[in-house]
């Protein structure tokens, strides 16, 4: 069985740099991952030319040019494949900052849930691309200033995206459920969608092998082989996203988010969870919680 600094909306007493730790704007070639990539933001991608498909939640996505994404990253992803050419924007936007924002419940919640939100950004797709370079510049610069101009203009342009979303939101393309990954195998997605269903519940390598059709050692070696972690790693990542989002959104004691994320003993979720994040969750929450 397989069993970064935050920010509050303390105005007087608030570091921007601290506040900026994880942030991060760029323009970049995206190449096919080894394995999942996680962080604890929210990303968003801006697709300039070709296309991307991410392996996200158990599901293939296909973005294709001039799609504005936004995901909550801390849910393990994978770039499985990419059109020649393609160029586009990333940007994290610290959790902190995002939960301390009046953005709309339905927007936060659509994210935590693991949904990747699409847009079409085609009329606006210069001028996002004009912010996000201001934005990657003003980071660089370090100056408290820029970093606090950037800050709030970046709290702005998620608020429209929620906006834009609600009138007029797009279903990743729909080649997502047939797009040829040639560094993929099915099997190997087949495994993804069934932890990612069942990972709050006792997960045992047979019963995985058995819903994909595989026996229980090859299962196994194709997912570390191309993953680089094990799939009782994977599970634990997501058990520690998830605890993630209940320190942060709710009031639930500490011992009862280690059950509800699939823990079997406080001691496992403890070292879980700083091994992976790099704190308490005491000291995780504290960083977090949003303050009334």
């Amino acid at each position: 069985m397989f069993s970064g600094d935050g920010y509050t909306d303390d105005r007087s007493n608030r570091s921007p740099f601290a506040d900026c730790s994880s942030f991060a704007c760029e323009k970049d070639v995206p190449t096919i991952w080894p394995g999942f990539d996680q962080h604890h933001d929210i990303e968003a991608n801006l697709i300039l030319e070709g296309g991307i498909c991410y392996l996200y939640c158990g599901e293939r996505v296909y973005l294709r040019k001039n799609t504005l994404a936004v995901f909550w990253a801390a849910r393990p992803h994978q770039i499985v494949d990419n059109d020649p050419h393609t160029k586009f924007y990333y940007v994290h936007v610290p959790f902190s900052w995002f939960l301390g924002w009046n953005l709309p419940d339905d927007f936060r919640r659509s994210l935590f849930e693991g949904r990747m939100r699409c847009l079409d950004a085609t009329p606006m797709r210069d001028r996002l691309a004009s912010e996000f370079a201001q934005w990657s510049r003003d980071y660089r610069r370090g100056r408290i200033a820029d970093r606090e101009a950037m800050r709030l203009e970046v709290e702005a342009w998620l608020l429209r995206t929620a906006a834009r979303l609600r009138e007029q939101p797009i279903q990743p393309d729909s080649e997502s459920t047939s797009h040829q990954l040639p560094n993929v195998s099915e099997k190997l997605v087949r495994i993804v969608e069934y932890l990612a269903a069942h990972y709050l519940e006792p997960v045992r390598l047979s019963d995985v092998a058995a819903a994909v059709g595989l026996n229980a050692n090859y299962a196994a070696t194709l997912f570390r082989t191309h993953n680089g972690i094990t799939i009782g790693e994977f599970v634990l990542r997501l058990r520690v996203a998830h605890a993630q989002l209940l320190l942060a959104t709710t009031d639930l004691p500490v011992l009862d988010v280690a059950y509800e994320s699939g823990f079997g003993s406080a001691c496992n979720f403890h070292r879980a969870f700083k091994g992976l994040v790099g704190r308490s969750p005491g000291r995780y929450r504290a960083a977090t919680r949003i303050r009334a």
